[in-house]
C-alpha cells in the first residue's frame, strides 16, 4: 500500500508537472501562432505597399510625361505667337513706311499748292491750281483707303491666328 501511495504521489507529482508543460507548451504554440499570423499581415501589406509605390511611381512618371509633352506645346507656342508679334511688327513698319512716304507725297503737293494759291492773283491761274490741288487730295485719300484696307485685312488675319 506504501507502495501504491508513492506510486500516487509520483503520478501526481508527474501530473502537476504535465499540467505545467501543457500550459507552457499551448502559450508558447498560441505566441507561435499570433507571431505567424503577424508576419504574414506584414507581408501582405508589404506586397500591398509595393504595389502602391509601382502606381504612385508609374503614375508620377505618366505626369512628367504629360509635363514634358505640355513644355514642348508650349515651346511651340511661344515660338509661334513670337513669329506672331515679329509678322505685326514688320506690318507696322509697312505702315509706318506707307505712312510717311505715300501720303507725305501728297500732302506736300497740297501744301505747296495751297501756299502757290493763296499767292496768286488770276482767277484762271488759281482755278488750274485748284484742281491739281483736287487731284493731290483724291490721291491722297485714295491712299488712305487702301492704307486703311491693308490694316483691316492684317487685323482680320491677326483675329484669324489666334
Amino acid at each position: 500500500m506504501n507502495q501504491d501511495v508513492g506510486m500516487i504521489n509520483s503520478y501526481v507529482s508527474i501530473i502537476s508537472t504535465i499540467q505545467f508543460e501543457l500550459t507552457s507548451t499551448a502559450l508558447v504554440s498560441s505566441i507561435f501562432l499570433i507571431q505567424l499570423e503577424m508576419r504574414r499581415s506584414l507581408e501582405d501589406h508589404k506586397k500591398n505597399l509595393v504595389i502602391t509605390v509601382n502606381n504612385k511611381t508609374s503614375a508620377l512618371a505618366e505626369a512628367n510625361d504629360e509635363l514634358k509633352s505640355m513644355n514642348e506645346n508650349l515651346d511651340q507656342l511661344v515660338k509661334e505667337r513670337t513669329q506672331k508679334v515679329q509678322d505685326q511688327y514688320e506690318q507696322m513698319l509697312k505702315y509706318a513706311y506707307l505712312n510717311s512716304h505715300e501720303v507725305r507725297a501728297p500732302l506736300s503737293r497740297m501744301q505747296g499748292l495751297m501756299s502757290i494759291i493763296i499767292q496768286e492773283q488770276d482767277i484762271q491761274s488759281k482755278m488750274e491750281l485748284i484742281e491739281k490741288l483736287k487731284i493731290s487730295s483724291e490721291e491722297l485719300d485714295a491712299i488712305i483707303i487702301e492704307m486703311s484696307q491693308i490694316l483691316e485685312s492684317e487685323l482680320i488675319k491677326g483675329k484669324k491666328v489666334v
